[in-house]
């Protein structure tokens, strides 16, 4: 088990070479500047190369695997080095191959730990770069300048430690929904999307098999399986098992499987369904930025107004409740509270620490 990771990137396009990809396992802080450029995003440059980057993790003594095979200005450099412990070769795909890496660590020559296969190794839903088990810890001293008070609002008073903030707070309960909530609203709010229950929510969730850490700081559920059932009878299943993708919708004649960029479809003929102009065709955008701001002159509704948001974010919170509670749940999604279930209710809100009011 390692404990908290990143990816780190560069590509100078979308797509494109770069100096690299690598992973850091067990890092003490978070490498900046942390890579968000087009390999990413599609948008925007990465202004760093990999080395520096490399250089605080090594310093730090996190580990760091190197995640492709012939992509990469810094693969080899590195290695000698001595900066980098493991190489992934990621696929063989179709800028060289296996072998190509092979023999060229095996021309330099350099003893090289290899392993083959997808870079990511904790695929899917259930994917989350941090420990879910912090077995001990010790309270830590606020850094200066830190209003770790105002930090912590309205929730409990609590020992400073680093876990509780920045990114990793999402992993404790008194602030957040963990991995459910992180990743579920961007998946869920497809699934509602296409489903045509954006507006809306389920009738019926259920736990199907959870799992929490029994010890430690981090608290949220390691473990996200739950199913929630919608009044047309249609079933949404999240499960840890991976689907390779955000989503997948199944019927009677096959599927259609969506993805962050693309999607593909079982039959491959119905990629070729052509939609009529009588059908349900989808809100359309390819930039959010621009549509926010076209429809604050216009005043449309933006492809994802609030509620939409809101919607998404509470089928997050409902399997939440429903995986801590272990069993299943019946929710009124007009009146927004579980039907005859005063434990559950008592779960849709949080004690408010004093002075903070509401």
């Amino acid at each position: 088990m390692f404990g908290h990771g990143e990816e780190h990137r560069h590509n100078f396009g979308s797509g494109g070479e770069g100096y690299g990809h690598v992973m850091f396992l067990n890092i003490k802080e978070l490498i900046r500047p942390v890579s968000i450029g087009p390999g990413i995003m599609g948008e925007g440059m990465d202004w760093l190369p990999l080395r520096r980057g490399i250089d605080k993790a090594h310093r730090n003594g996190a580990t760091t695997i190197w995640c492709h095979n012939a992509f990469g200005f810094e693969e080899v450099p590195d290695w000698i080095a001595g900066v980098l412990d493991a190489h992934n070769i990621f696929d063989g795909g179709s800028r060289g191959s296996y072998e190509d890496t092979f023999y060229r660590f095996m021309d330099i020559p350099l003893r090289v730990p290899f392993s083959t296969g997808t870079d990511w190794f904790i695929y899917d839903f259930s994917r989350v770069y941090v420990e879910v088990d912090l077995d001990t810890w010790d309270p830590t001293p606020v850094p200066d300048g830190f209003d770790y008070e105002l930090w912590l609002g309205p929730a409990p008073l609590a020992p400073h430690h680093e876990h509780r903030c920045f990114y990793t707070f999402r992993f404790v309960q008194d602030y957040s929904g963990g991995e459910t909530t992180n990743t579920g609203a961007h998946k869920f709010d497809i699934v509602q999307w296409g489903l045509g229950t954006e507006r809306t929510g389920p009738v019926e969730i259920e736990d199907l098999g959870s799992e929490f850490p029994k010890t430690g700081l981090f608290d949220t559920v390691s473990r996200i399986h739950f199913r929630a059932r919608y009044a047309n009878g249609v079933e949404l299943i999240c499960t840890p098992s991976g689907i390779g993708g955000a989503a997948r919708f199944e019927g009677t004649e096959g599927w259609v499987h969506v993805d962050w960029n693309s999607f593909s479809t079982h039959p491959e003929s119905l990629m070729d369904t052509v939609i009529g102009p009588n059908e349900i065709h989808l809100y359309e955008s390819r930039d959010h930025k621009r549509n926010f701001l076209d429809c604050i002159k216009s005043g449309r509704d933006p492809i994802a107004p609030v509620e939409v948001g809101h919607r998404s974010a509470s089928v997050c919170h409902l399997a939440n409740i429903a995986m801590r509670l272990n069993r299943r749940l019946h929710w009124d999604p007009d009146e927004e509270s579980f039907i005859n279930d005063e434990q559950a209710n008592r779960l849709l809100s949080k004690p408010v620490r004093a002075p903070w009011h509401l």
